[in-house]
């Protein structure tokens, strides 16, 4: 049984989840991203409401100290932690607020759409 890492109540088949990925971007010649590789994935709390997740990620990220959750795709990023500009193309972190929901016919090995 999962609970709600702000108000503790049980969580449904839809939660939200702060997940942190390490990936690599590979970008088109028209500089649009062909590939996103995803190197590293874990869930660092989830919520059952986005209300939660408002009021308990802002505290967070500043225990990491990041300064908010950044647009992941768009190809002009600065990074959240050190305000440098971060190559993509690299291995790097990207942390997110994603909505799931466990349906009865998992589309894959873990019963979770995302």
């Amino acid at each position: 049984m999962s609970y709600c890492k702000h108000c503790q109540s049980e969580l449904s088949n839809r939660r939200f989840f702060l997940s942190r990925r390490v990936g690599i971007f590979r970008y088109s010649n028209r500089e649009e991203i062909d590939r996103i590789t995803v190197l590293y994935s874990d869930i660092l709390n989830q919520f059952c409401c986005v209300g939660c997740a408002d009021v308990s990620i802002p505290k967070q990220l500043e225990s990491l100290e990041i300064k908010k959750l950044g647009p992941e795709l768009d190809s002009d990023v600065t990074c959240a932690k050190y305000c440098d500009p971060v190559d993509l193309t690299a291995p790097h972190v990207a942390y997110s607020l994603m909505e799931a929901a466990k349906v009865s016919k998992p589309e894959n090995a873990f019963g979770w759409s995302i």
